[in-house]
């Protein structure tokens, strides 16, 4: 078979496993998350943050009475850091060895490439940045992961993640 009769892989469709079924994962994961279990962790993670963001606000507050940084600068300065320390929470946790936030990991999930290995900080960073592009549109690329077997939101399709369940 010469290069240009070989099929052109389909990013929707599960990888094959050489020693399993089509979209086997490793034997650590029991399946894919569903779409309730991954905005339940998802909404742990933002309270763990809210928490986060008003204490920084806090902070800039009392630091911006010593400095006379005016409302915008504040406003802009605790806006910028925000997004930052969100950037850090989700890439540093899910490209390290847990693969999971404390949400996740709180309801047994972790994120994995589409074979179910750790992605890595800078793939987890992009993961959060194409977040970003599901939130466009009203949402419309997290509702994509009620639309197919494997609970893919939009920012998963762009990565090549998936969400799956911890056995």
């Amino acid at each position: 078979m010469s290069l240009s009769e070989q099929p052109v892989p389909d990013p929707y469709r599960a990888p094959v496993d050489p020693t399993g079924q089509p979209g086997d994962l490793p034997r650590r994961y029991s399946g894919y998350a569903g779409v309730i279990g991954r905005s339940a962790a998802l909404l742990l993670d933002y309270l763990i943050l809210v928490a986060l963001f008003v204490a920084l606000s806090w902070f800039i507050g009392q630091v911006s009475l010593r400095s006379r940084i005016n409302d915008s600068g504040r406003v802009g300065l605790t806006a910028a850091a925000s997004f930052l320390i969100a950037l850090l929470y989700f890439s540093a946790l899910e490209g390290s060895r847990a693969q999971a936030t404390l949400g996740k990991m709180a309801l047994g999930l972790q994120v994995a490439d589409v074979h179910g290995q750790p992605i890595g900080f800078v793939r987890a960073a992009a993961r959060f940045l194409a977040k970003l592009l599901s939130l466009l549109v009203l949402g419309v690329g997290f509702l994509m992961a009620l639309f197919n077997d494997r609970h893919r939101a939009l920012h998963d399709v762009l990565t090549g993640t998936v969400v799956a369940k911890v056995r």
